[in-house]
């Protein structure tokens, strides 16, 4: 519980990035989670163009995405959000993308992963 107090502290900040990214819809409705289903093609789609490098990192984070592995697809996922020449589009479903993958590294990591509790905690400890 005072885990997912913590990480709703973060969540504006990354609702606000997600705006700024994708601009304000007229609905006025906030970016939503990928789901599991939809996040491999999406992110894929978003990448399709980028360097050879980013690319890189956006297959090996899909890869662990797809393996179930949510410690290492976030580490891959903060390598992809650090990338300095992404466009607003793939800003965006970095966004979608993070809300998602946070939502499954914290259940693996309250589900008693270690790999996801100590990268959970690494990532709370360094906000």
């Amino acid at each position: 519980m005072i885990l997912m107090k913590r990480l709703g502290i973060f969540a504006s900040p990354l609702l606000v990035a997600a705006l700024a990214a994708t601009g304000c819809s007229k609905s006025g409705s906030s970016p939503s989670a990928l789901t599991a289903a939809e996040l491999p093609a999406t992110v894929n789609s978003a990448f399709n163009k980028s360097s050879d490098q980013t690319k890189e990192v956006e297959a090996t984070f899909v890869a662990d995405f797809q393996n179930q592995d949510p410690a290492a697809a976030f580490a891959q996922l903060q390598k992809l959000r650090a990338e300095r020449d992404l466009t607003p589009q793939q800003q965006g479903v970095v966004v979608r993308a993070w809300m998602t993958t946070m939502q499954q590294l914290q259940t693996a990591a309250q589900n008693g992963n270690p790999s996801a509790q100590t990268a959970l905690h690494q990532y709370l400890s360094s906000r």
